[in-house]
């Protein structure tokens, strides 16, 4: 049953092997149903844990506007077929292959995801000058060079509200 198991295990078919070790001779039942067992379970985990890592890697992937990286993820489990995670698998595919498909949106999300990444740069910068340091020209001089900064143009009025933030501290504290 080990060897038949293994060989469909070997051969990336995954339910296959489940199927051979969940037909134990009534004969051998109670001999074999623990060992049985222990083999499924290590079986689904070894298949869960391979597709699971490629899952995340592929998520991870579309995450960072590269869908190519995903599918590629996503190959090295391709030849498994196990059912319980086959749709997961499917799904992944269909959407980074869509992502992969939509070039300029691709590349514009990666130019904004570089700005939001750069802007934070800035807001953690201006945080710390208003309400840490409470410098106020500081701040404002941070929130001009934020404005100017040529990176930040695809989310420029995110950009310019640093500026709206310390008109608004001004105006509060007038």
């Amino acid at each position: 049953i080990e060897a038949k198991a293994q060989a469909a295990v070997n051969g990336g078919d995954v339910d296959s092997a489940l199927e051979v070790v969940a037909k134990i001779p009534d004969a051998f039942a109670g001999v074999l149903t623990d060992r049985a067992d222990a083999l499924a379970t290590k079986l689904r985990g070894s298949a869960e844990s391979k597709i699971s890592a490629a899952l995340k890697e592929a998520e991870e992937a579309a995450t960072r506007a590269e869908p190519q990286a995903g599918l590629d993820a996503l190959a090295t489990v391709e030849s498994i077929r196990y059912a319980s995670r086959a749709d997961n698998v499917k799904a992944m595919k269909q959407r980074l292959t869509e992502e992969l498909t939509n070039v300029a949106d691709l590349k514009r999300r990666k130019v904004i995801l570089a700005a939001r990444t750069k802007l934070n740069e800035h807001l953690v910068k201006f945080e710390k000058a208003l309400l840490d340091d409470r410098n106020l020209a500081l701040a404002q001089s941070l929130a001009e060079e934020a404005a100017k900064d040529a990176t930040l143009a695809p989310i420029e009025n995110e950009a310019k509200a640093l500026a709206d933030i310390v008109a608004a501290h001004e105006d509060f504290n007038a």
